[in-house]
């Protein structure tokens, strides 16, 4: 298979449906380049070969080709490759692709790793890759034909992402995870006000148990502990991003008494939100 011509750069998103770069990173880069961001477009980035530091929110995860990444629109997160690393970056609306994209993208609540574990998978990613970054830089690529590699692509993923997930025996499995979709996205819009699982399992109208079942099998966690994280994601933002006092923080966040929020905060981090901005600042 013919080599792969690099991207020197990996310029903004402009103002398109679909783009895609591929990039041989050199010994010299900068990691300083990597800056934490959100975006309205879904990404799938492919590290073909070498090594890579991806950070969503606070939590960072070292990766190792060959790999999928799967990136939910609108997640803070940075993305670091390391020197010599082969990877491929394809960012999409979800206007370009919709229905794929429902059927794909309903199940990453913020991002998603499929190991590129065969040579026959490997084979199958890089070539649709490949094709599509070589239409990409004709100068009028050709919209229809990059559609169609997209969704071959999206299917082999959704493939991988099916068996990955064929150890779960709570019911379907698409649609346990749209319904766990729902779940975050009513609980980033209402977490400062409704902390109950019950509130979010009515809004949902499914039981209490039903949300318990999806939440342990999709991240591990109960839906209470779901709860808790997403109240101390915010938290550390603000301890991080802002000089508000842990009473600022604390008030915002919907907790009349601050010392409330200080014990779950420490519950879940093993130290006070004043000892969290402390070690950032000296990170």
């Amino acid at each position: 298979m013919q080599k792969e011509q690099p991207n020197r750069r990996l310029p903004d998103l402009p103002e398109a449906d679909f783009q895609i770069w591929y990039r041989e990173i050199p010994a010299t880069y900068d990691k300083d380049e990597a800056r934490p961001h959100r975006h309205a477009f879904q990404e799938i980035l492919f590290i073909e070969e070498g090594a890579a530091t991806l950070s969503l929110d606070t939590e960072r995860n070292e990766l190792k080709g060959p790999l999928v990444v799967l990136v939910a629109q609108g997640k803070v997160h940075k993305f670091t490759p390391q020197p010599w690393t082969h990877l491929y970056v394809v960012r999409f609306t979800n206007e370009f692709l919709s229905q794929s994209v429902n059927n794909l993208f309903s199940q990453v609540t913020g991002f998603t790793l499929l190991p590129v574990h065969t040579s026959e998978l490997h084979y199958k990613i890089t070539s649709l890759f490949r094709l599509m970054h070589q239409d990409f830089q004709q100068a009028e690529p050709n919209k229809v034909y990059t559609r169609h590699l997209l969704s071959a692509l999206l299917a082999v993923l959704r493939e991988e992402q099916q068996h990955k997930a064929s150890g779960q025996n709570v019911g379907d499995t698409a649609n346990n995870y749209t319904v766990f979709s729902k779940f975050l996205a009513l609980l980033d819009a209402h977490f400062t006000h409704h902390r109950t699982v019950e509130y979010y399992a009515d809004q949902l109208n499914i039981t209490t148990k039903k949300l318990g079942e999806l939440s342990k099998a999709i991240t591990g966690d109960t839906p209470s502990r779901v709860i808790e994280k997403r109240v101390v994601l915010a938290a550390k933002r603000m301890l991080i991003y802002t000089s508000d006092s842990i009473q600022q923080i604390a008030y915002t966040l919907g907790y009349t008494d601050h010392s409330h929020f200080t014990r779950v905060f420490r519950r879940l981090e093993s130290m006070t939100p004043t000892l969290f901005r402390e070690k950032y600042k000296q990170a």
